[in-house]
């Protein structure tokens, strides 16, 4: 399912920044982008979302800034004394005079940035991400209500077809011992009529379609029921149009007519439309 989720937080004199996008996807897959020195809470961030969702492909973004206006340092005077003990014992350096404080401060390890804990920085950025992770997936509830609408309508077309394909089922039935009579006339062969009876009664069976007209409407109250489920129904609802394809192909193969050609071809299309929507439920 796509959503997209963001946050953004400060820390000390840092900034953060949080983004995250979710795709369709058959399994769940994490991908996380950190600062270097974040990497030990890789871990949790994939914990998180392990917990959070059951498929998709996840992507994460965390940046994480040092406010300049808001650098806190400190002199160090050892490492200061050091320099200018060593400009004092250089001859060289003393002809030059003494250096000023400007050049003094700029020099290695006389100004000390101050120390910042990471372990609470870390704990702010997941506290934000918690933020994201649950805008996130109320993002995709309002999406899955929608696709659980069209998901419901889509139902409601197959089941009228069915009850289209269930109402010509006598007419069909009739048509078809009248042209299998119609061509055991034409063969002029003298035969003999309960045998001929068994042989009609035995190709109509194996023509005969209310086996899966009972199956679909089975899948459809499945279908229905899963919808209404508050859980992950992503996978069965795959297993479910694998069984509403398998069918619509039976009864395209079993077609002998154009009335029922038509309803299985129009069966099929709006099967396939329902596939491309449960890819996108978790």
């Amino acid at each position: 399912m796509t959503a997209f989720a963001g946050s953004e937080g400060s820390f000390a004199d840092f900034s953060y920044s949080i983004e995250i996008k979710t795709v369709n996807h058959r399994f769940l897959e994490v991908q996380v982008k950190l600062p270097e020195g974040m990497r030990s809470i890789e871990n949790i961030i994939r914990q998180k979302f392990q917990q959070a969702l059951y498929r998709g492909k996840v992507d994460i973004w965390i940046g994480v800034k040092r406010l300049q206006a808001g650098r806190e340092v400190s002199l160090n005077p050892s490492i200061m004394k050091r320099w200018l003990l060593a400009f004092s014992d250089s001859g060289v350096m003393q002809s030059l005079g003494k250096p000023d404080w400007q050049t003094m401060l700029n020099l290695p390890g006389v100004l000390v940035e101050s120390a910042v804990d990471q372990e609470e920085l870390n704990q702010a950025i997941l506290e934000s991400l918690d933020t994201a992770i649950a805008n996130l997936l109320e993002m995709r509830q309002r999406e899955g209500e929608q696709i659980k609408q069209v998901l419901l309508e889509q139902l409601e077309q197959i089941e009228q077809q069915m009850q289209t394909i269930d109402a010509a089922v006598p007419q069909i039935e009739r048509q078809r011992r009248e042209q299998l009579q119609e061509k055991i006339a034409a063969l002029q062969m003298e035969i003999n009529q309960d045998r001929l009876e068994q042989e009609i009664v035995f190709m109509l069976n194996k023509s005969d379609i209310r086996e899966e007209i009972d199956r679909i409407r089975f899948h459809i109250q499945e279908a229905r029921q899963s919808l209404n489920e508050q859980s992950a129904i992503g996978r069965k609802m795959d297993f479910l149009m694998q069984e509403f394809n398998r069918e619509a192909n039976t009864l395209s193969a079993k077609a002998g007519d154009n009335l029922l050609s038509k309803a299985a071809v129009d069966l099929k299309v709006i099967i396939e439309q329902m596939r491309e929507q449960v890819q996108n439920l978790e």
